[in-house]
């Protein structure tokens, strides 16, 4: 049994267990009480016998009693609880209801907006083609504004409880998050401290509201976290990953983890495992303090390198 009779009062299973209990050592003594009633029956030819088996069943009596008294109040607490958790759930489930029937008619809506769109667009589809090479520049022109108003930055904020939650299972994962250049941009640089903040172990209050939030719990390198040297390179993706090729699985399964979510926020990230046969080469072009170079002589430690957003270029 859980739970504690008299701090859980206002928990229906713990209110329902310590009745339960209640009412089963109740049994449990009234059928001692037949017992012992039965023992002094049994002992009649032995007045001193007999008196004192009577005299405990008498106490199991008194105890019977005694946890029925104790276990009405939880009896009628439960009776409470339920109904206050029926009440809920038909709450609940009305509220359910009028969702369902809001989103079936915002379809229709949908629906119908839909069905007038295709008839604008059977109409457009009629012009002429000069019309029509008017309409294709315009609609290119909007597609890379809304590319390039679509910060990483943003889309990590909106979806920061399904980046923290994902790397928690790893805490304790050491990582070092660092930005390309001397002079970052302000997209690369917001999203360098959104994303340190939602590894640190310690509490975060990015919006300075006032409301802690809890940290993926990694262990994060503090230190500067520029790589002035650093050149844009052309890559896949804007946000590096480097892994020692000797790493363990665990920091592997974290490296893992972190691009996984990243690309699933559309953020667009790759990750490198980092060869020793490959020091020459790269310290002929990475310069000091490539992410690249430290891999390779740290392999416990996942090294994050933010580029400029390649969908803003």
């Amino acid at each position: 049994m859980q739970g504690n009779f008299l701090w859980d009062w206002n928990s229906l299973d713990s209110v329902r267990d310590a009745h339960s209990a209640l009412e089963g050592w109740a049994l449990v003594f009234f059928a001692l009480l037949v017992v012992f009633d039965v023992l002094a029956h049994l002992a009649d030819e032995h007045p001193t016998r007999e008196k004192k088996l009577e005299r405990i069943g008498l106490w199991c009596f008194g105890v019977a009693i005694v946890a029925e008294i104790v276990a009405y109040p939880y009896g009628k607490r439960n009776d409470i609880l339920a109904e206050q958790r029926d009440n809920a759930q038909r709450g609940k489930l009305s509220v359910l209801d009028n969702s369902t029937q809001r989103l079936k008619t915002e379809a229709q809506h949908s629906k119908e907006r839909s069905d007038a769109l295709e008839v604008g667009l059977e109409m457009e589809r009629q012009k002429t083609a000069r019309f029509q090479k008017e309409a294709d520049v315009a609609r290119l022109a909007l597609s890379n504004q809304v590319t390039s108003q679509a910060p990483r930055w943003r889309l990590l904020e909106a979806n920061e409880s399904l980046f923290v939650e994902s790397l928690k299972p790893f805490a304790g994962q050491r990582v070092k998050v660092m930005m390309c250049g001397m002079a970052p941009t302000i997209e690369v640089q917001t999203l360098w401290s959104d994303m340190f903040n939602m590894l640190r172990p310690d509490g975060y209050d990015r919006t300075k509201s006032g409301a802690i939030k809890d940290g993926a719990g990694w262990d994060v390198d503090g230190t500067s976290g520029v790589w002035e040297q650093c050149a844009q390179r052309d890559l896949a993706a804007g946000i590096m990953l480097f892994v020692s090729s000797t790493a363990d699985a665990k920091v592997m399964d974290a490296a893992n983890a972190m691009t996984t979510v990243l690309n699933k926020i559309s953020a667009l990230a790759y990750m490198e495992r980092v060869y020793p046969e490959q020091t020459n080469f790269d310290n002929a072009i990475a310069k000091l303090g490539s992410p690249r170079i430290m891999a390779q002589s740290d392999n416990q430690t996942i090294f994050v390198l933010i580029e400029t957003n390649p969908l803003s270029n």
